[in-house]
């Protein structure tokens, strides 16, 4: 689901579920497709220092924001990695797969594989894999708002589920300043009942003038 341009330039609204097809009640495992139906954003890829990570997991590492476009006709399940490369060589980062719908685009955050801040480094990052998804989401974003509040963005949705148990949704936000490069991806989790629908807003950094709203591995 995508929101009009408006003052805040930019919003993009979707989601991502979860990555194990036993959720969906599919066992089969899809084909690939080629690679470069996604497009990595390399003019979209910042690489930054700080917080990653949540409760007693959350730790200070050197982590990227990647930038992919869905540039085919369906649902594609994206793995993206990359290296960081700086004057102490290559150090890998850890891969994340992301749902990306038809023609969307989603932030990726690579972290640093070995958890180390490397302030001189500068991110590479391609595509890994890219599988179709043939099923619904079973936890969807709707009436997506984003707003200005005091030099920051603030996104605001509501999450539905449409399963029949409760679900564990890690809830992730993409902000962007108004050049349209990426400045963070929090992200929180919450539990909505089977059936239920509930509220839940994030608040950008200073300079963020867009958002982008989207779900992490579902859980059920």
């Amino acid at each position: 689901m995508h929101l009009g341009r408006a003052m805040l330039g930019r919003t993009l609204l979707g989601i991502v579920v979860g990555l194990a097809a036993v959720a969906c009640g599919d066992a089969r495992q899809p084909v690939e497709v080629p690679r470069d139906a996604v497009a990595v954003d390399p003019a979209a890829t910042v690489v930054l220092h700080g917080s990653v990570g949540a409760g007693p997991w959350e730790t200070q590492a050197t982590y990227a924001l990647v930038s992919a476009r869905n540039r085919s006709d369906q649902d594609l399940l994206v793995t993206v990695g990359g290296v960081l490369v700086g004057g102490t060589g290559r150090h890998d980062l850890r891969s994340e797969a992301l749902r990306v719908p038809a023609g969307g685009e989603r932030l990726f955050a690579l972290v640093d594989a070995s958890g180390a801040t490397r302030s001189d480094a500068v991110a590479e990052a391609w595509v890994l894999a890219a599988k179709p998804l043939t099923y619904p989401p079973p936890v969807a974003v709707t009436g997506g708002k984003v707003h200005p509040d005091q030099g920051r963005a603030v996104v605001a949705a509501f999450l539905e589920n449409r399963g029949r148990t409760e679900a564990r949704v890690p809830v992730i936000a993409a902000f962007y300043d108004d050049a349209g490069r990426p400045v963070a991806r929090p992200f929180t989790v919450v539990t909505v009942a089977g059936g239920g629908k509930r509220g839940v807003q994030l608040v950008g950094p200073p300079g963020s003038v867009s958002a982008q709203l989207y779900t992490g591995e579902v859980q059920f």
